[in-house]
Protein backbone atom coordinates (compact mmCIF):
# COMPACT_ATOMS: atom_id res chain seq x y z
CA UNK A 1 0.00 0.00 0.00
CA UNK A 2 0.96 3.42 -1.10
CA UNK A 3 1.04 6.38 0.98
CA UNK A 4 -0.20 9.27 -0.70
CA UNK A 5 0.61 12.30 1.53
CA UNK A 6 -0.72 15.47 0.46
CA UNK A 7 1.12 18.75 0.81
CA UNK A 8 -0.58 20.86 3.62
CA UNK A 9 -0.92 24.66 3.56
CA UNK A 10 -0.70 26.35 7.17
CA UNK A 11 -3.81 29.17 7.60
CA UNK A 12 -3.03 29.63 11.76
CA UNK A 13 -1.98 27.90 14.60
CA UNK A 14 -5.16 25.61 14.65
CA UNK A 15 -4.45 24.58 11.20
CA UNK A 16 -1.37 23.05 11.59
CA UNK A 17 -2.37 21.36 14.83
CA UNK A 18 -5.03 19.43 12.66
CA UNK A 19 -4.69 17.58 10.02
CA UNK A 20 -7.32 17.95 6.94
CA UNK A 21 -9.66 15.74 6.97
CA UNK A 22 -12.36 15.27 4.03
CA UNK A 23 -16.26 14.90 5.02
CA UNK A 24 -18.58 13.62 2.50
CA UNK A 25 -22.10 15.07 2.25
CA UNK A 26 -24.03 13.33 4.62
CA UNK A 27 -21.58 13.82 7.79
CA UNK A 28 -21.58 17.66 6.28
CA UNK A 29 -25.84 17.80 6.60
CA UNK A 30 -25.43 15.89 9.83
CA UNK A 31 -22.83 18.56 11.38
CA UNK A 32 -25.32 21.73 9.69
CA UNK A 33 -28.62 20.43 10.46
CA UNK A 34 -29.09 21.49 6.65
CA UNK A 35 -30.50 19.45 4.21
CA UNK A 36 -28.85 18.60 1.10
CA UNK A 37 -30.68 20.67 -1.03
CA UNK A 38 -29.79 23.47 1.18
CA UNK A 39 -25.96 23.23 1.15
CA UNK A 40 -25.86 23.41 -2.26
CA UNK A 41 -28.13 25.98 -2.32
CA UNK A 42 -25.96 27.82 -0.40
CA UNK A 43 -22.81 26.92 -2.21
CA UNK A 44 -24.61 28.06 -5.13
CA UNK A 45 -24.96 31.68 -3.33
CA UNK A 46 -21.61 31.86 -2.40
CA UNK A 47 -22.43 31.22 1.38
CA UNK A 48 -21.45 27.97 2.07
CA UNK A 49 -18.28 26.32 1.54
CA UNK A 50 -17.37 24.89 -1.74
CA UNK A 51 -16.86 20.83 -2.17
CA UNK A 52 -13.71 19.18 -3.68
CA UNK A 53 -14.03 16.74 -6.09
CA UNK A 54 -12.59 13.94 -5.41
CA UNK A 55 -13.52 11.65 -8.76
CA UNK A 56 -15.82 11.91 -11.63
CA UNK A 57 -18.81 11.32 -8.81
CA UNK A 58 -17.59 12.17 -6.10
CA UNK A 59 -17.31 15.37 -3.86
CA UNK A 60 -16.32 15.79 -0.31
CA UNK A 61 -16.04 19.07 2.07
CA UNK A 62 -13.00 19.98 4.35
CA UNK A 63 -14.16 19.62 7.48
CA UNK A 64 -12.22 22.60 8.83
CA UNK A 65 -14.19 24.78 6.50
CA UNK A 66 -17.87 23.29 7.60
CA UNK A 67 -16.66 23.52 11.05
CA UNK A 68 -15.53 27.30 10.49
CA UNK A 69 -19.25 27.87 8.41
CA UNK A 70 -20.93 26.77 11.70
CA UNK A 71 -18.63 28.48 14.06
CA UNK A 72 -19.46 31.47 12.56
CA UNK A 73 -22.97 31.10 12.15
CA UNK A 74 -23.29 30.53 16.20
CA UNK A 75 -21.16 33.85 17.08
CA UNK A 76 -23.71 35.67 14.44
CA UNK A 77 -26.46 34.52 16.38
CA UNK A 78 -24.60 34.95 19.41
CA UNK A 79 -23.69 38.38 18.13
CA UNK A 80 -20.07 37.83 18.66
CA UNK A 81 -17.48 38.69 16.14
CA UNK A 82 -16.10 35.45 14.50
Amino acid sequence: MQNHAVPQTMHGAQEAQRPRRLIRIREATQRTGLSKAMVYRLIAAGQFPRQIRLTERTSAWVESEVQAWVDSRIAANRGIAA
